[in-house]
């Protein structure tokens, strides 16, 4: 019976990765030809300064997950440990960073 199923795992896996292989050479494909083309149509000058606005939305983006699911992780803690005093000191600190690192943000560049 173990083997039976370390079988059937060995198979989903090995189908597994054939699909993801091939996704990732499709995804390449497209990702070299898109590139291709928008570098033909935006030229070398345009073509640094969408990249350079694309890393920047990419950065906030991960900035912005990066901090909903840590607010996420504490409120939780807080509601697990039942205490309200500080679960209200983690909501107050959470905003603050919030609203503060937006407006840092602006006020540096």
């Amino acid at each position: 019976m173990v083997a039976e199923n370390s079988i059937s795992n060995n198979k989903r896996i090995a189908k597994n990765t054939i699909f993801l292989s091939i996704r990732m050479l499709f995804s390449m494909a497209v990702s070299l030809y898109t590139t291709r083309a928008i570098l033909e149509i935006l030229g070398v000058t345009d073509f640094g300064i969408y990249n350079v606005v694309g890393g920047v939305i990419v950065f906030l983006g991960f900035l912005n997950q990066t901090m909903s699911t840590t607010t996420a992780r504490f409120i939780t803690t807080a509601l697990g440990k039942g205490d309200q005093d500080y679960l209200h000191g983690i909501f107050c600190m959470s905003m603050n960073f919030h609203m503060i690192l937006p407006v840092g943000g602006i006020n540096l560049s």
